[in-house]
């Protein structure tokens, strides 16, 4: 005998003695399966279905209603660029300058442009 079969017939629970109404068993029935089988709570009875709603028929050659799809949400709207903060809107020309954002700063610093090439008086 192994060290573990040892170790397993030592510590391995002992199955009762089979009672007179399970003599019909076989003598060597495997000792896990008996013991799981009695450890298993019993089953839950399962919830009652609810009643499905009374259905009125259909007539002959009428169409039958037609499940609706919802429509996917929209993305959110983007903000225009007059209402975000101006630091954002440089880093957004700067990582891609496209000609609305470059006409949108042209337009805010056209004040500035305007003195400075006057000559600042």
């Amino acid at each position: 005998m192994s060290r573990t079969a040892a170790r397993n017939a030592r510590t391995a629970p002992i199955a009762p003695k089979p009672s007179a109404a399970r003599t019909a068993t076989p003598a060597k029935a495997d000792r896990s399966s008996t013991t799981a089988v009695a450890e298993r709570p019993a089953p839950k009875a399962a919830k009652a279905a609810k009643p499905a709603a009374p259905v009125a028929p259909v007539a002959q050659g009428a169409q039958k209603p037609v499940k609706t799809v919802k429509a996917a949400k929209a993305p959110p709207k983007p903000i225009p660029l007059s209402e975000r903060p101006l630091d954002q809107v440089w880093r957004e020309y700067r990582t891609t300058p496209t000609e609305l954002v470059r006409n949108f700063l042209m337009e805010r610093y056209l004040e500035l442009v305007r003195y400075t090439a006057s000559g600042c008086t």
